[in-house]
C-alpha cells in the first residue's frame, strides 16, 4: 500500500515528503517568489537548497543538513527547490544570480547577492550558519554606529537653556504635519467662539506670543518664530487639559477652564503649553523615539547572536522596554516637563501676568486629581508637591526677568 500511495503522488508531496517536519523549509515554486525573496534579502539572509529527489546523493546532503541546522528562524528564511517540479527556476536563478546550476546545491543570498555558494558533499550546514551569523552581526554593528551617529550629530542648540538635545525633526518638517493633525481635530471637535472664555483664550494666547518675541528679541533669536502660524482654540470637552501643537497651534478643553480659574490662570497653563513648542519638546520626543526604535532593534539582535531561547529574548525585552522608559524616555519626558514649567512662568510675566499665581494652579490641580496621580518615578510629570515647591522658588525670579522689559506691575 506504501508504494501504491508514493507511485500516485505528485512530484510536490514527494519533495515535501523528504524533508524534516519543524525545519522552517518554503517550497521555491515560482518567478515571482524568487524575486520577493532576492529583495527581501536586504533584511534577513535568504538560503536556497536545490534538492533532487530521485538522487541519492541529494537526499542524504539534505538529511545531513538537516540534522546539523541549529538556527533561529529569525536568522535566516530557508527555501527549498524541487528541481524535478521546477527546473526552469534553477535556470532563472543561474541567470539572474551569475551562478551555475548544479545539483544539490546551497545558495545563500544577502542584500540581493550571493554570498556563498556550493554543491554536493560541500554542503556544509555550520558553514553556512557562521556566514550568517557573521552577515547578522555586522548588521547589528552597522545599527550601533547609525544609533550613536545620530545621537552624537543630531543636535540643536536650546536658545532658552543654552543646552544641547538631540533633535534631528526640522521646522520645515514638523510644521506640515503639525498643521494638519490641528486642522483635523479641530474639524472633528466642537470649537467655541463669540463667548468671554473664547475671546479670553485669543486674549491670553497674544500676549503670550508677544512675550515670546520680546524674550527671543532679546536673546538674539528675532527670526526664531517666523514660520509659526499662531492660533487660538477653545474646544468644548470636560477633560481638564489644554496643549500647544509644534508652530504655535493652542487648544484649550473647557474642562480646565474652572482649574484656571481666571485669565490669570489661564496665561500660566498657556505659558507652560507654548513653552513646550518654543523648546522644540515635540522634535526632540519624535527624535528620541526613533533613537529608542533603533535601540529595541539592537536589543534583539543582540539577543539572537547571544543564543537565548524565545523565553528569555521575551523578557529582554520587556526589561528593556521598562528600562528605556524609567533610563531614558520618561525621565527625558519629565524634565521637558520642569524646562517649560520655568519658560513658560517666565512668558507668563513677560506678558504681565502674576507668576505667584504658578503654585496655586498647581494647588488646585492637586485638588482635582484627588491624589490620585501616580509616583513621580513612573510618571511623565514631576509630582505635584515636586512642582508646587519649584513654581513658589521660580515665581521671584521670573518677576526680576520681566522687569528687564519694562513689566513691573502683574495682573
Amino acid at each position: 500500500m506504501g508504494l501504491f500511495n508514493k507511485l500516485f503522488k505528485s512530484q510536490r508531496d514527494i519533495a515535501k515528503d523528504e524533508i524534516q517536519e519543524g525545519l522552517p523549509w518554503q517550497m521555491l515554486e515560482s518567478e515571482d517568489q524568487l524575486n520577493n525573496l532576492i529583495a527581501n534579502s536586504k533584511r534577513v539572509p535568504k538560503v536556497i537548497f536545490k534538492h533532487s529527489t530521485r538522487c541519492g546523493i541529494s537526499r542524504m546532503v539534505l538529511k545531513n543538513f538537516e540534522a546539523g541546522y541549529s538556527l533561529k528562524d529569525e536568522d535566516a528564511s530557508f527555501y527549498l527547490l524541487d528541481l524535478l517540479n521546477h527546473r526552469e527556476l534553477s535556470n532563472t536563478i543561474a541567470s539572474k544570480l551569475n551562478v551555475m546550476h548544479q545539483s544539490p546545491q546551497i545558495i545563500v543570498i544577502d542584500n540581493e547577492e550571493i554570498i556563498h555558494t556550493d554543491s554536493h558533499h560541500g554542503i556544509d550546514i555550520k558553514r553556512v550558519e557562521q556566514l550568517i551569523k557573521k552577515r547578522v552581526n555586522m548588521r547589528f554593528n552597522k545599527l550601533l554606529i547609525l544609533t550613536i551617529a545620530v545621537t552624537l550629530f543630531s543636535c540643536k542648540t536650546n536658545v532658552f537653556t543654552g543646552k544641547k538635545t538631540l533633535n534631528f525633526m526640522s521646522n520645515s518638517q514638523l510644521f506640515p504635519m503639525a498643521f494638519s493633525q490641528y486642522g483635523e481635530f479641530l474639524n472633528t471637535n466642537k470649537v467655541v467662539t463669540g463667548t468671554a472664555d473664547s475671546e479670553m483664550i485669543n486674549r491670553v494666547g497674544s500676549k503670550i506670543k508677544v512675550a515670546a518675541q520680546r524674550w527671543l528679541n532679546a536673546l538674539g533669536e528675532e527670526q526664531y518664530l517666523k514660520d509659526y502660524a499662531w492660533e487660538y482654540n477653545l474646544v468644548e470637552d470636560p477633560t481638564v487639559n489644554a496643549w500647544c501643537m509644534p508652530g504655535g497651534k493652542i487648544v484649550f478643553y473647557t474642562g480646565i477652564l474652572p482649574i484656571c480659574q481666571d485669565e490669570t490662570g489661564v496665561a500660566i497653563v498657556m505659558g507652560h503649553e507654548v513653552a513646550h513648542a518654543l523648546a522644540d519638546h515635540g522634535a526632540q520626543r519624535m527624535s528620541a523615539s526613533q533613537v529608542q526604535a533603533l535601540g529595541a532593534v539592537g536589543v534583539a539582535v543582540g539577543g539572537q547572536l547571544g543564543g537565548l531561547n524565545e523565553g528569555t529574548q521575551q523578557i529582554l525585552n520587556q526589561a528593556y522596554g521598562i528600562g528605556s522608559q524609567v533610563g531614558g524616555m520618561l525621565p527625558f519626558s519629565r524634565s521637558h516637563e520642569t524646562e517649560a514649567d520655568k519658560i513658560g512662568l517666565y512668558l507668563a510675566a513677560i506678558a504681565g501676568y502674576n507668576p505667584d499665581a504658578g503654585a496655586e494652579l498647581w494647588e488646585r490641580m492637586k485638588a482635582n486629581s484627588g491624589g490620585e496621580a501616580p509616583p513621580e518615578f513612573m510618571s511623565t510629570h514631576p509630582s505635584n508637591d515636586s512642582r508646587i515647591a519649584f513654581l513658589k522658588e521660580l515665581a521671584p525670579q521670573a518677576k526680576i526677568e520681566a522687569r528687564k522689559y519694562g513689566v513691573t506691575s502683574f495682573k
